[in-house]
């Protein structure tokens, strides 16, 4: 018989009404639960390390979700007060939006730990038909012994099967074929696996993976301070092309890579923006020149320094200036064919304003002078000079001022003047036919002699405008669209006068402020988001700009929700923002980021990752966590000798005892006892899940709480009790320290005012209150929840 759960309560309170019982909380003590799989609810607040957002090949998007070493992919809804009450219902409609693991499968938690999931965002070869999408995942390998690093590409698609599922439990040979894992394109158990020190990839930081936006190229940096940037397989055993970036720029600068290095890949993946730590420690940009995707290998040609090191200068944007949006309009307008996808500006944060006076001194007057206020400016840094614009895209002749405003605007109006009569001619040409009915366009030939007509030979003017590119995307094998990024006029080679770097301007329109993060430009608008720090807490600030020749910004922020993480989506489409009610992803395009900003209760565009849980096998995780302490300590310490031990056999020696732990206490001794191999000072063993047996539960808490004598006692079987050794004595002055009493209750000086003699060294207390102190393994089994009551004391003299 199904009966209801409520009515079963009701019954079986009354039950112990009647009979006069209650229930007895019990606490149970035992390991066994260690040994048996855990799941865990995912918490996106708490648990999330990476994230990411595309479009599924059936139009709705997805996000990609890494959490305590696995990977999940949970859908967007669109308008979560819309989500039907009843799944299913209405004879079988409903049907809800799927939520699924990427990797591990069943039964493999534990065994492998991903690091990193991102988007590759153009699919592989010939699997735009079959709808496939694809990650980059950097995970620890089950196939080598030391769970190296390595980079996998994994399917996230619906209709792909988990990765690292159940089969790898099973004993297998030496070949990924044995296994049903994935294979590494690089590290892992591969010749390129294994330390830095022996050639092989080493220990990468998982926060700086990024892939380029055209989906052919990644980059990331190691514990050995290395960047490293490789091209992206067709598939995931194809070969790939693997450069580590030099460790200065070309004019010297260190450029050395860390947890906190910023990787910034161009539109069309060509161009790398890097921010790192200048020789005097002051965040520099530089801009590195990887050679085009196209090719097929990473062709490191310049790597210029990109603002000065008189000052900081962080989170770079590749995008567009407000004259370049209106220079792509009529572009695109002369011919359609032509697109200027690529961008035209690095845009990023600087504090290099400084005050003269406000900082405050303990030497009075001689205060030091100047000084940084610790406010953020938004900067432009036009890529192309003059005339290599001009010689790129002959509309900029029309245009010249890359930034409007004020008595710029009366320049600037002259050449959209002449703009617009070529537009007005074009509408009047019989060259210009219909397109779908309703667009007229003007072919190639006609612009060009309209074009000619105007006034292009002006002093500035540049010749041989049939050696420009024509178009700025190209054709991939597979028939898909690539940008092409606008080449960057980087000035002399060696410049140490940085004529390229201080061609950068500042935004005057943009307000300065506690800026931490500059995150993106629109797609289709000149208009910045910016994160802010306040009192309160991080605040997304969008500055939407006016046409050009305007520069008139209009300052937006979101008020009311705390901001807990945002990032761009790895395409560049979608701004991720994780507020404390939930995952939200929207459109970076005008309209999104407008519904993005109305959308003040947080209930549209959200991430559905109700229900995922986390699948842990804590065998198999504490043996992942040993080897993961293991490589973490060979290459994160200081030491490459390792202090002169043998640390291959250091892991061999500690292995065995990891696979007889329990419980994660016994894992802690494990990795104490092999750090202590080496004897320094600042390697610590701390944290984790510890099994509670309490749940929480006040009352449970309550009587497992072990009060003390305030005496240092000794067990004896032969006096068949405690014997005292020492009960020490309080300051006679002092009785409360932080508000607590702090004294011994055993002490003829606290039994003395109760008219009791307080015991001595050598007293052998053989029961409390009543019962025998040998009768249980220890005395405080009979010392839990008293603490501050009265006990009864028998004690042998």
């Amino acid at each position: 018989k199904i009966s209801n759960a409520n009515e079963e309560k009701r019954n079986l309170d009354s039950t112990n009404t009647i009979l006069g019982t209650q229930q007895l909380p019990i606490a149970v003590y035992s390991d066994f639960s260690n040994m048996q799989e855990r799941l865990i609810p995912l918490s996106v607040a708490n648990h999330l390390s990476t994230i990411d957002a595309y479009a599924t090949s059936y139009g709705t998007i997805s996000t990609l979700l890494t959490a305590r070493g696995q990977t999940f992919v949970a859908p967007v809804i669109p308008d979560t007060k819309n989500i039907p009450q009843s799944p299913y219902g209405g004879g079988g409609r409903n049907m809800p939006a799927r939520r699924y693991k990427v990797a591990p499968g069943s039964g493999g938690g534990g065994i492998v730990r991903i690091l990193t999931a991102k988007h590759i965002p153009d699919p592989l070869k010939s699997s735009q038909d079959a709808g496939e999408r694809h990650a980059l995942v950097l995970a620890t390998d089950p196939l080598s012994p030391t769970a190296e690093h390595a980079f996998y590409i994994v399917r996230t698609d619906a209709m792909a099967s988990p990765a690292f599922g159940f089969a790898s439990l099973y004993d297998y040979g030496d070949s990924v074929a044995d296994t049903g894992l994935p294979a590494p394109f690089i590290g892992g158990h591969l010749e390129s696996g294994g330390s830095t020190k022996e050639g092989g990839l080493g220990s990468v930081y998982g926060s700086t993976v990024t892939v380029s936006p055209c989906g052919r190229r990644a980059v990331w940096t190691n514990t050995d301070g290395q960047i490293v940037t490789v091209t992206l397989p067709k598939d995931s055993v194809g070969e790939v092309s693997v450069v580590i970036l030099p460790q200065q720029n070309e004019i010297g600068q260190p450029m050395i890579g860390d947890s906190e290095t910023e990787l910034i890949f161009s539109p069309g993946g060509r161009y790398l923006a890097i921010t790192h730590p200048a020789r005097n420690q002051f965040k520099v940009i530089s801009i590195a020149d990887l050679g085009v995707p196209e090719d097929g290998v990473i062709s490191v040609g310049r790597i210029v320094q990109a603002t000065t090191d008189r000052f900081n200068s962080f989170s770079p944007v590749w995008g567009k200036q407000s004259k370049d949006f209106l220079v792509d309009k009529v572009t695109t307008t002369l011919d359609p064919s032509e697109s200027s996808a690529g961008a035209t500006a690095l845009f990023f944060l600087s504090d290099r304003d400084v005050v003269l006076s406000g900082a405050s001194s303990p030497w009075g007057t001689r205060a030091p002078s100047p000084s940084f206020s610790g406010e953020k400016y938004v900067y432009t840094l036009p890529l192309q000079s003059l005339k290599d614009s001009l010689s790129f895209n002959e509309v900029n002749a029309f245009i010249r001022a890359p930034y409007g405003g004020g008595g710029a605007m009366e320049v600037s109006m002259e050449g959209i003047k002449e703009l617009d009569l070529i537009l007005e001619l074009m509408a009047s040409s019989p060259a210009i036919g219909p397109i779908d009915g309703n667009q007229t366009v003007l072919n190639s030939a006609t612009s060009t002699a309209l074009l000619d007509q105007s006034n292009l030979s002006s002093e500035n003017d540049v010749e041989n405008f049939d050696n420009k590119p024509t178009n700025s995307t190209e054709a991939s094998d597979d028939g898909h669209q690539f940008i092409v990024d606008t080449p960057i006029s980087f000035g002399p080679e060696k410049d140490v006068g940085l004529s390229f770097a201080r061609t950068s301007f500042r935004i005057d329109s943009i307000p300065s402020g506690d800026y931490v993060l500059l995150v993106s430009q629109l797609l289709n608008d000149p208009s910045l988001v910016v994160v802010s720090s306040t009192p309160s807490g991080f605040v997304v600030n969008i500055f939407a700009t006016s046409d050009y020749p305007s520069d008139g910004i209009e300052s937006v922020s979101v008020e009311g929700a705390s901001l807990d993480f945002i990032e761009l989506s790895t395409d560049g489409h979608y701004l991720i923002t994780l507020f404390s009610t939930g995952l939200k992803v929207s459109s970076l395009t005008a309209d999104g980021i407008t519904a993005f900003m109305q959308d003040a209760s947080l209930d549209k565009n959200i991430a559905d990752a109700e229900g995922l849980h986390l699948s842990i096998w804590p065998a198999l995780e504490y043996e992942m966590m040993y080897k993961d302490a293991w490589r973490m300590l060979r290459d994160y310490f200081y030491d490459p000798s390792m202090g002169g031990l043998e640390w291959d056999r250091i892991f061999d020696r500690y292995l065995p005892l990891v696979e007889r732990c329990s419980k994660r206490e016994e894992l802690d001794d494990v990795l104490r006892q092999m750090a202590g191999e080496l004897s320094a000072l600042h390697v610590f063993v701390y944290g984790g899940e510890y099994n509670i047996p309490n749940h929480g539960d006040p009352m449970l808490e309550a009587i497992n709480e072990i009060a003390s004598l305030g005496a240092l006692l000794r067990r004896s079987t032969e006096k068949f009790g405690y014997e005292v050794i020492k009960i020490p004595e309080t300051d006679p002055d002092f009785h409360m320290v932080d508000g607590l009493p702090m004294y011994s209750p055993l002490s003829s000086r606290t039994l003395s005012m109760s008219g009791q003699d307080g015991l001595a060294p050598g007293d052998v207390i053989v029961g409390v209150n009543g019962e025998s102190v040998m009768s249980v393994p220890d005395i405080n089994m009979l010392l839990r929840n008293v603490a501050g009551e009265s006990v009864r004391l028998e004690v042998v003299r």
